[in-house]
């Protein structure tokens, strides 16, 4: 005969598997991340990069104005030599 096991799930003090929001990690956008990690740079966006940054971050993308992400001390911005949307630190 087997044992059964309660659902935790059901049980009204159960520590169940929820994560504190502090804890909880985004889905961050790894060009912002590879950026955070190095000294400067500049990388080049593709359209799913700035819809992440733009959700994340609450930034528009300005071709005429780049905009500050947060306290990243990363920069969006539009650069027209190469006509890309880029992150520079």
């Amino acid at each position: 005969m087997k044992d059964v096991v309660p659902d935790a799930s059901s049980h009204p003090q159960s520590p169940g598997k929820t994560v504190p929001e502090y804890m909880r990690t985004k889905n961050k956008n790894q060009k912002v991340e590879q950026l955070k990690r190095q000294q400067r740079g500049k990388i080049t966006l593709n359209k799913s990069d700035i819809a992440q940054i733009q959700s994340e971050f609450q930034a528009q993308l300005d071709m005429n104005k780049p905009k500050k992400l947060g306290n990243t001390g990363i920069t969006l911005r539009y650069d027209a030599s190469i006509n890309a949307p880029v992150l520079e630190k």
